[in-house]
């Protein structure tokens, strides 16, 4: 099945290539079950502050695995959420991250351990800021800006 999937992909027009480059290369990764969690990070001289975690509510339709349904903000100092914003910051440390903004994705597993999903050295998507401002008060951008400003 991966096999086929690979060369279904392999040979196809690159998304975005303004010269008509093809896909020569596939990354396969293991599909890790679980809950999905987008962690928005702002790191301070090597200190990480969770500054919004965000839980993926995700359930079968149409006939696919999953969908996403829903993002919902969730407690960062419980739980799946505590292991969520734990893991994030472990991962920035073991990328060398000590000052800026991240976006970190990683799913944790009916076990409690968390894997990773993806780190992003940028702010989550701009819808989400005022989301924050509405339900916090206070957004990764702000934590931004006052960690560089000394605040």
């Amino acid at each position: 099945e991966v096999v086929r999937a690979a060369d279904h992909i392999l040979g196809t027009a690159l998304f975005g290539s303004p010269t008509g480059e093809r896909v020569t290369e596939v990354l396969v990764q293991e599909f890790a079950r679980g809950t999905e969690y987008a962690i928005d990070v702002v790191s301070k001289d090597g200190r990480h502050k969770t500054a919004a975690l965000w839980r993926y509510d995700k359930r079968p339709a149409n006939g696919a695995p999953f969908v996403y349904h829903a993002t919902v903000l969730d407690d960062a100092s419980v739980g799946d959420g505590r292991a969520a914003a734990d893991y994030a910051a472990a991962a920035l440390d073991a990328l060398g991250v000590r000052w800026g903004i991240a976006h970190v994705e990683v799913i944790v597993g009916e076990d409690g351990a968390a894997r990773l999903v993806e780190v992003n050295r940028r702010q989550h998507n701009a819808d989400f800021r005022p989301l924050c401002q509405v339900a916090v008060g206070y957004d990764a951008l702000d934590l931004l800006l006052d960690a560089y400003l000394g605040g």
